[in-house]
């Protein structure tokens, strides 16, 4: 019914700062980046003394705990310990499910949310945690290269979620379609609404790349200029306004 597939994927565990991996790295993906137990970004030099880190970078959403987890395991030696269950299970294959869990949980309480609503709830909930600079601000509010918009709090998500509004929010996001996406050189905008809206691009940093003035029905806006990465777009006509990610690729 148009509420779209909350995917969640791993960001990856090559210490990589270009940015999660494919297909984290896409715009309808939620991409999950690990957290150590001091509640930083997981990094080879980190207090876990474990040698990986966490991808993080533009495209990044939020991060979750991914060091030293508790899960079941394949039975006996098949798996990644000798029983039925591994105490140690670590990497953002570990901070993902959890992340995915905290999605479970918001719309266990909320079923009729959309898959953007899902990421939407996640990311304004997170606790600013590492001591790192949130200083990017995005429509889900202060994001950080390392960890996104931070690492997951369950309790506040659930807790947002049961007073969010999505009926409002579907109706916003349904009035806007961009398509292709990932897109290259030229966007098709497609404007469902009544009278005119604007169409802003945003990089990773915040700042305003390009906008462009849309009217009812089909338009097209060149985006050559624009270099590889992601971009938020942001809409809004005189009634309301939504986001979407777009990713530019060369």
């Amino acid at each position: 019914n148009g509420k779209g597939t909350a995917l969640f994927f791993s960001s990856g565990n090559d210490n990589d700062s270009t940015g999660p991996i494919w297909p984290g790295n896409l715009a309808q993906s939620i991409s999950v980046n690990a957290t150590n137990q001091c509640d930083s970004r997981k990094s080879p030099t980190d207090c876990s003394h474990d040698a990986w880190g966490g991808d993080f970078g533009t495209g990044l959403d939020f991060s979750a705990p991914g060091e030293n987890t508790a899960t079941s395991d394949m039975r006996g030696t098949l798996g990644f310990a000798t029983g039925d269950y591994c105490l140690d299970f670590s990497g953002t294959s570990a901070s993902c499910p959890l992340a995915a869990a905290v999605g479970a949980l918001v719309l266990s309480v909320n079923p009729q949310l959309g898959a953007e609503a899902v990421r939407n709830i996640i990311a304004q909930t997170c606790d600013k945690v590492g001591g790192y600079g949130y200083d990017s601000v995005f429509a889900n509010g202060s994001w950080c290269r390392e960890l996104g918009h931070g690492r997951i709090n369950a309790y506040r998500a659930v807790k947002l979620a049961s007073t969010y509004n999505s009926i409002n929010k579907v109706e916003e996001e349904n009035k806007l379609e961009i398509y292709p996406n990932p897109a290259n050189n030229e966007l098709n905008i497609v404007y469902n609404g009544n009278g005119t809206g604007v169409v802003k691009v945003y990089d990773v940093t915040g700042k305003l790349v390009t906008e462009k003035e849309v009217v009812q029905g089909l338009n097209k806006a060149d985006i050559s200029s624009l270099s590889q990465g992601i971009y938020l777009v942001k809409f809004e006509d005189h009634l309301s306004g939504s986001t979407r990610k777009l990713v530019v690729y060369r």
